[in-house]
């Protein structure tokens, strides 16, 4: 069965080698195989969901086992209490007991109580809201090419780029509203399981149709993700929100067009070559809205109904309160 296996896998393997498509080319004359970055890719996917997983069983531990410790230490001192002094002090005892099991209640009711407080509520209504907001950003070039032709004369690749620029900059006061809703610290870390899982989902679901496409994402959001949770370290919850803002979708297209452009046109001055920069940031954002719509191309769709809600997630969980998971 073993020799089977490996030899299905090594036939599979060959017929990968001699796809293109399952190549990823760091130059014009040189491939990297699939058989070299396709484990790292799974060990990124892997890294969220075991993180997804840590988090989720620190929510499942139990409060009552700490804090009955104390409680049955003690209830064992005054059984042997009770054996030595059972003729002295029966009424005394009884009073202890009675004292214990009204504090063991109200530990009860606690831990109880903090079960309760405990809804799905604000999980639900943040997961949907900012979905809604990724279809909403999907279906949007068409009203924001309409608008900036009507009330300021903008070609349509500027009306396009400032309307989904000002849909990032409200994606970003998005806290403040989320802030009002409430939720436990149990809410936020529950939603931070959803952004881990659905992180390493949409991974894994580009890997099937764009090795190299998910390997890039991968190695850019997964390592930041696993470590965007609340810090009460006010430096470093700063230095985590500021490097969450540059991985947004289209603060990351500008960059990376940005530093293309500035390599390929060194010579140039640099006002130039922001303005360059800005049009080619521009020009592509366009295009993967043609390809999208002309062509069927889902990387625009994956990117504007997928991507950038997991994005606004994992901003949510960044500017909630610290969580300060039971131990």
């Amino acid at each position: 069965v073993m020799e089977g296996l490996f030899r299905s896998l090594n036939n599979l393997l060959e017929r990968f080698h001699q796809s293109y498509f399952f190549y990823l080319q760091p130059t014009t004359d040189r491939y990297i195989s699939i058989g070299m970055y396709m484990p790292p890719l799974g060990l990124l996917c892997a890294a969220l969901l075991i993180k997804a997983f840590g988090l989720w069983l620190r929510m499942q531990k139990d409060p009552a086992d700490s804090a009955f410790a104390p409680t049955n230490q003690k209830r064992d001192e005054d059984d042997d209490n009770l054996d030595s002094f059972n003729d002295k002090k029966v009424e005394d005892v009884h009073e202890v007991d009675k004292a214990e099991k009204s504090k063991e209640g109200e530990r009860v009711y606690s831990v109880e109580q903090q079960v309760v407080n405990f809804s799905l509520v604000p999980v639900g209504v943040a997961v949907l809201a900012t979905h809604v907001l990724g279809v909403a950003l999907l279906s949007a070039p068409r009203p924001f090419t309409t608008l900036g032709l009507q009330w300021g004369g903008l070609a349509t690749e500027t009306s396009i780029y400032v309307g989904y620029l000002v849909a990032a900059l409200v994606m970003i006061l998005v806290p403040l509203l989320a802030s009002s809703i409430g939720g436990n610290m149990e809410s936020w870390t529950l939603l931070n399981i959803v952004a881990l899982l659905e992180l390493a989902t949409l991974l894994l679901a580009v890997s099937m149709h764009n090795f190299s496409l998910a390997l890039l994402a991968a190695a850019i959001y997964a390592p930041p993700a696993l470590w965007m949770t609340p810090a009460k370290n006010r430096f470093l919850s700063l230095f985590q929100k500021f490097l969450w803002l540059l991985l947004h979708p289209l603060l990351l297209l500008t960059i990376v067009v940005s530093i293309f452009t500035l390599v390929t046109f060194s010579e140039l001055p640099r006002d130039e070559v922001l303005d360059r920069s800005l049009r080619a940031t521009k020009q592509a954002l366009v295009f993967a809205i043609i390809d999208s719509s002309v062509y069927g191309n889902w990387v625009f769709s994956v990117a504007t109904a997928i991507l950038t809600p997991n994005w606004l997630i994992f901003w949510l969980v960044l500017n909630s309160k610290p969580h300060k998971v039971k131990d």
